[in-house]
């Protein structure tokens, strides 16, 4: 079996550890690159990461994901968002490699909701082409502030990571076990 390793950096291992392959996505694949109005972007670079890039050239139209905890493979994965959309909305094409070998090329399909993206049996995914919009560096910024303000306010860093991964038991909260 293959289990994929992103950048997350509280990653939870079993006491007798892992029977199979672990790949980290890194390298190459996080990687961007800026062409006009899009992004093609390596799954392993953080969803924050590029955010911060697109505005610091005039592109914006994504602020909605900001302070996202993700890297954008696993942002895709969970089709991340908050009430103001999610990260599928601004897609142009998602790129994977098939258990054979080959590259496999996903256009996004009416569908696609909060955590629930399917890539093929054994398929890793590898980067993304995301939609941007020009718009003015100082409306951007504005926006990312007045967004990481209210996140901060209403949600603890402590359980910033935590929230977006599990999903509570109904006897309790995921975070308050795992402080435990």
């Amino acid at each position: 079996p293959v289990a994929i390793l992103r950048s997350e950096p509280n990653t939870l291992v079993r006491d007798r550890g892992y029977l199979g392959i672990v790949l980290k996505i890194e390298g190459c694949l996080g990687r961007m690159e800026f062409h006009g109005e899009e992004v093609t972007i390596g799954c392993g670079a953080g969803l924050s990461t590029m955010i911060r890039e697109a505005a610091a050239i005039g592109l914006g139209g994504i602020e909605c994901l900001v302070g996202i905890p993700a890297t954008v493979g696993g942002a895709l994965a969970m089709n991340a968002g908050t009430h103001d959309g999610a990260i599928w909305d601004f897609v142009s094409a998602v790129y994977f490699l098939h258990a054979d070998g080959t590259i496999g090329e996903l256009k996004p399909a009416p569908g696609f909701t909060y955590r629930a993206f399917a890539l093929p049996t054994g398929a890793i995914l590898l980067g993304v082409r995301i939609q941007l919009h020009r718009k003015p560096q100082k409306e951007i910024l504005a926006e990312i502030r007045g967004r990481l303000k209210q996140k901060k306010a209403t949600q603890p860093l402590a359980l910033a990571a935590v929230g977006c991964v599990w999903k509570n038991p109904h006897y309790d909260q995921v975070a308050k076990l795992i402080e435990e």
